[in-house]
């Protein structure tokens, strides 16, 4: 008993120690008069080596698993954070439409609908870096502000390190920039087959430019 273990003498009911009773499998909880007794709704099937139960399910404590399946959820109302995956590689995938609003409002802030292939947000923003001499734009960036007073080089990733249909604005945020200087994009450092419209670079000229890409997963182009 030290370690919380009983025997169970299943001789029969009339046994004077006490006896088992329930479905052949079924876990055991003291009835009375020194018996156990199981029921099917609770059962441990050998051949499978599973636990079954059947109803509800109330833990105060902590549930350690190697995996969960859950199957016909209607509704997680949880409090607190909840996170997902634990390596960089890790995918999370979903059958169906989504949506994420904000709480006791119909509005969805995200929507995803997967009948029309759109996914539609109430606000956007995008990751801004801002960039004061040359330097490189890495794949997670989205608007690049350009804010040196001379010349500037701005190198492109290639489009093979983003995915095709990666976008980018690139904007001159200093207002007085000498005529005479320029912001040069540049087309992934010169590597050979990397393109803006079929050219090495972009000059952006003029009073604060700015300019539009979007990738192919090869070579930049201007919209």
């Amino acid at each position: 008993m030290g370690f919380g273990w009983a025997y169970i003498d299943c001789a029969g009911a009339a046994h004077e120690t006490g006896s088992a009773a329930g479905p052949t499998g079924s876990v055991q909880c003291y009835h009375k008069e020194g018996n156990s007794q199981g029921h099917a709704s609770f059962v441990f099937v050998t051949s499978t080596n599973t636990l079954h139960l059947t109803g509800a399910l109330n833990i105060s404590g902590a549930i350690s698993a190697s995996s969960y399946h859950i199957k016909n959820v209607v509704n997680m109302d949880v409090s607190g954070s909840t996170y997902f995956g634990n390596t960089n590689d890790d995918v999370h995938q979903r059958t169906g439409s989504f949506a994420v609003g904000t709480l006791g409002s119909h509005r969805a802030l995200l929507k995803v609908d997967v009948s029309k292939l759109t996914t539609k947000v109430y606000g956007f923003a995008g990751r801004y870096r801002r960039i004061t001499g040359n330097g490189g734009i890495s794949s997670g960036d989205y608007v690049i502000g350009c804010s040196g007073s001379g010349n500037q080089t701005i190198q492109l990733p290639s489009g093979s390190a983003c995915l095709a249909g990666t976008h980018l604005l690139i904007k001159d945020e200093y207002k007085d920039r000498s005529a005479s200087a320029k912001v040069f994009i540049s087309a992934s450092n010169h590597v050979a087959g990397y393109n803006i419209e079929n050219r090495k670079f972009y000059v952006m000229v003029g009073t604060m430019p700015a300019i539009n890409l979007y990738t192919d997963g090869t070579n930049w182009f201007v919209y």
